[in-house]
């Protein structure tokens, strides 16, 4: 006689300790996460060092220009992210955190070519290298070869939206009170409002692209069947 299938309890799923898929990761798991981590920290020191080093050596200073960028921030995302699932820290390794590193990520290497930037070997920088190529791909690479999949959920990921949309409205605000902003496209005094909310709306539908191009992955991927 053929067993019944059970059917799946999604209230059920929706309880999942999500931390214990990413601590049960292979030690080769967690070296690439580590190497990953490496990668995003080195490009974020060498960014550091260059920007103290024209603020005449005022770290401070130089850490707050950084702090205006989605790639400094995308990056420090990831590398924190990353540091976490190499170190087995149960809160950094949920799928689902994890996941939204790696859309944070991934919209940061596409958007880096959509405005024209290009990583030439001999011509770019080490950290431009290292923090719109290596960690964008790098990222994707350890989601699909690595994280377990079948875990992500689209309430949960719709919270990663708070990313870019939480992100753009820090910028225009920091840039509205000390008239300096972190990409000519969001300064009032360059673009218009509509060109500002033109850009906006690109990053973020990308950004919304990814998303669900990882939580379609993850179902196909998945040897969970609803």
């Amino acid at each position: 006689m053929i067993r019944p299938v059970a059917k799946l309890d999604e209230s059920r799923l929706d309880t999942v300790d999500w931390g214990k898929a990413m601590t049960r990761l292979s030690s080769s798991a967690r070296l690439a996460a580590g190497v990953l981590a490496l990668s995003a920290w080195i490009g974020l020191g060498i960014y550091l060092a260059a920007e103290t080093a024209r603020q005449d050596g005022n770290v401070l200073e130089a850490l707050w220009i950084n702090a205006g960028f989605l790639t400094d921030l995308s990056n420090l995302l990831l590398a924190v992210v990353m540091t976490g699932v190499a170190l087995q820290v149960p809160t950094l390794s949920r799928p689902h955190i994890v996941g939204w590193a790696i859309a944070a990520i991934a919209t940061v290497g596409v958007g880096f070519w959509l405005i024209g930037g290009r990583l030439i070997p001999g011509q770019s920088t080490v950290e431009d290298i290292l923090l719109h190529g290596v960690t964008p791909l790098g990222g994707l690479l350890f989601w699909i070869v690595f994280v377990p999949k079948g875990e992500l959920r689209w309430r949960l990921a719709a919270a990663w939206l708070a990313w870019p949309l939480g992100y753009f409205s820090y910028a225009l605000a920091r840039g509205a009170l000390t008239g300096e902003y972190a990409y000519p496209f969001l300064d009032p005094t360059k673009s218009t409002a509509t060109e500002i909310a033109l850009v906006v709306g690109q990053i973020t539908l990308l950004f919304a692209c990814w998303t669900t191009v990882l939580l379609v992955l993850d179902r196909m991927m998945s040897r969970k069947r609803p």
